[in-house]
């Protein structure tokens, strides 16, 4: 079943394959007995009472790093093989796309290029009232040094950007010396802009809160998440960009994504925006969203999923 669209290249190779494919908006509740996979991305929840109804459910499939959307209870965790992106290295290393998405949040909120570009649109041509701040020779903070951390670190530096980074785990700074920091708040207490690149996992949930916020640099910084919405407190970007500890927060991703009917409206950072009293840029969680990359990945999972599915003798 597919919950989320995919490729019809998706559909024909799984029905050569002898599987009958329908999508979620499609299969009748009598049929919820004959599902033994579904496929889903990042724009819909799974919860354990949506999940609950397929009792021969075997596999969940999803092209995305994250699984943060698909809910799992722990007797279903226990029967159900969850296939991600993350399975697939190669595959992985070949995607970039996601620092593309970072620097556009970084320039459009260094830059006022959002901003200016919608006044321009409404008629307006002035560009005294959008002057911004140089991306050049700011000091670029990168929480999370993983791929991604470590693309968005090449960029910046040939931006001219002075680089650094903290990882939890680490190796994976250990012979970068100019990375090397006593504690997260040292860290933390000189830079212009971070950015957060950290895994969805269950102890990094809401990692970027009020306490991590206070320990920015008293003249603010710009904050960018290209990661997972759950790993940041929007009540404490909100008070951050209120007493200026926050400059400007650009995100791609936000707390509660496709949980429920009208849930962006009722988002606390979407309303905020809205009231236009802060430099907030939000885009739909467009880091992977690419053509090739779309592509690459369904293949990706498909592939994994034929294969531990014949290797458990079906």
């Amino acid at each position: 079943m597919f919950a989320e669209p995919f490729g019809v290249h998706c559909s024909e190779i799984l029905n050569a394959r002898g599987f009958r494919v329908k999508r979620s908006d499609k299969i009748l509740p009598q049929e919820y007995d004959e599902v033994i996979a579904i496929f889903t991305k990042v724009s819909v929840v799974l919860n354990e009472t949506f999940l609950k109804q397929f009792v021969n459910l075997k596999f969940i499939v999803t092209p995305s790093t994250g699984s943060d959307t698909i809910k799992l209870s722990k007797e279903q965790s226990s029967v159900v093989d969850l296939i991600t992106l993350r399975d697939d290295k190669r595959t992985l290393e070949s995607f970039f796309s996601t620092r593309e998405v970072f620097f556009w949040l970084l320039i459009s909120l260094l830059r006022n290029t959002h901003s200016g570009s919608k006044i321009v649109e409404g008629g307006v041509w002035d560009r005294n009232l959008h002057f911004g701040e140089n991306v050049y020779g700011k000091t670029l903070g990168i929480l999370g040094y993983g791929r991604v951390g470590k693309h968005i670190a090449d960029v910046a530096k040939s931006m001219g950007m002075k680089v650094k980074a903290f990882d939890i785990n680490p190796l994976a700074t250990k012979n970068i010396d100019e990375f090397q920091f006593k504690s997260i708040d040292h860290f933390l207490s000189d830079l212009n802009v971070l950015s957060v690149n950290i895994d969805d996992r269950p102890s990094n949930q809401f990692f970027v809160n009020s306490h991590l916020i206070s320990k920015l640099p008293d003249r603010g910084a710009y904050l960018i998440n290209t990661s997972r919405g759950s790993l940041v407190d929007e009540d404490a970007i909100i008070k951050g960009l209120k007493h200026g500890k926050i400059l400007g927060y650009g995100t791609d991703v936000l707390v509660g994504e496709g949980s429920e009917v009208n849930w962006l409206t009722k988002n606390k950072l979407w309303i905020e925006m809205h009231k236009g009293r802060h430099n907030i840029i939000i885009t739909p969680h467009l880091g992977g969203a690419t053509k090739e990359n779309i592509v690459k990945a369904e293949l990706s999972v498909i592939n994994n999923f034929l294969d531990r599915y014949n290797s458990n003798g079906k």
